[in-house]
Parts: C-alpha cells; sequence; structure tokens
C-alpha cells in the first residue's frame, strides 16, 4: 500500500511539473520557440493497485531553427519593453507602436567553448534584408550567460521578429511579436 501511495505520489508531481513547465514554455508565447517543453508520452504506472494520475515524461526539444552551432545554445529569448535585473519587462505578444518605444531581446544561453560573438537583430514581417538593431554580443564560456540587445528603430506596423543568431548569420532562436 504504501509502494502504491508514493508511486502516485511521484506521477502527480510529473504531471504538475510538466505542466508548469508547458505554463511557462507558453507564456512566452511564439510562433518558433528555441526550447519548448513538451509531452511526449503518458503511461500509467506499473503498480499492482490501480493508479490515478498517469506518469508524465517531458522532454525538450532543441532549436529546429537555422543551423546547429556545436557548443553553443539558446536556452531562452524574450521580447520586452526593456530590461530590469537581468530580465525582459513588458513582454507581450503584441505592442502599440508610440515614438521612442524600445525593444529589448533578453537571451539566456550557454557556450561550451570559447567565448563567441553571436549578433540580435529584429527582423520585419519575415523580411531579414530590412533588419534593423544589429547588436553584437558577446557570449563567455558559461553553462548559463544572460545578455541583452535593444532597439528603437522598430517603427512600422507589422510582424517582427528578434533573431539571434551568429555573426556570419546562422540563426539560433527567435521570437515573434505583433507592432500595430
Amino acid at each position: 500500500m504504501a509502494s502504491t501511495a508514493v508511486t502516485i505520489s511521484m506521477s502527480f508531481t510529473a504531471l504538475v511539473i510538466s505542466g508548469l513547465a508547458m505554463w511557462r514554455a507558453d507564456s512566452h508565447a511564439s510562433t518558433r520557440e528555441p526550447a519548448r517543453s513538451r509531452v511526449i508520452a503518458a503511461a500509467p504506472a506499473a503498480v499492482a493497485a490501480p493508479v490515478v494520475a498517469p506518469v508524465v515524461r517531458a522532454a525538450v526539444e532543441a532549436p529546429a531553427l537555422g543551423s546547429p552551432v556545436r557548443g553553443l545554445a539558446v536556452r531562452r529569448l524574450v521580447v520586452g519593453t526593456g530590461v530590469e535585473n537581468r530580465e525582459a519587462v513588458g513582454h507581450a505578444s503584441e505592442y502599440e507602436i508610440a515614438p521612442g518605444q524600445r525593444f529589448c531581446a533578453v537571451v539566456e544561453m550557454a557556450n561550451e567553448g570559447d567565448t563567441r560573438q553571436v549578433r540580435v537583430r529584429f527582423e520585419p514581417d519575415g523580411d531579414a534584408r530590412r533588419s534593423v538593431g544589429f547588436v553584437r554580443l558577446a557570449v563567455p564560456s558559461t553553462q548559463r550567460y544572460r545578455t541583452w540587445g535593444c532597439t528603437e528603430r522598430v517603427q512600422a506596423p507589422g510582424t517582427w521578429s528578434a533573431v539571434v543568431e551568429t555573426v556570419d548569420g546562422r540563426e539560433l532562436a527567435r521570437d515573434v511579436f505583433t507592432v500595430r
């Protein structure tokens, strides 16, 4: 009986954790996020007594965008209207444009190699040729590094993307937002 209670408790905990991970990923609404939790399979726990909650296994997808870069990964990309305490503020999926409006892309990265350069740019309507706000950032060798790039040059309505890429143009991550 104690085994069943522990299994149910562990199953419930896994369900709650995966639900929280999915909520966190969905709270940063983007059509193309660099890493996102998804439920891969749900299977009942193997016990003799009936199980109340299923065991949930979650996995994190690797970025599917651009060319992979060995040892360099974007773990999180969030667009907002500013940065406080190394976090994006004013995050939304849709913004009203105003004169002097500032947009910032906060990036959390991991780098297993030497210090590398990445670039943040803001691309209108999927047209890379019209990108603005090219901000070059150095990422040291570490498992977790947060940095950001900001611009005031997003001045036209439409669908915009904050793009993180290597300086030679290999895309690492993208976050899409709308400007009205």
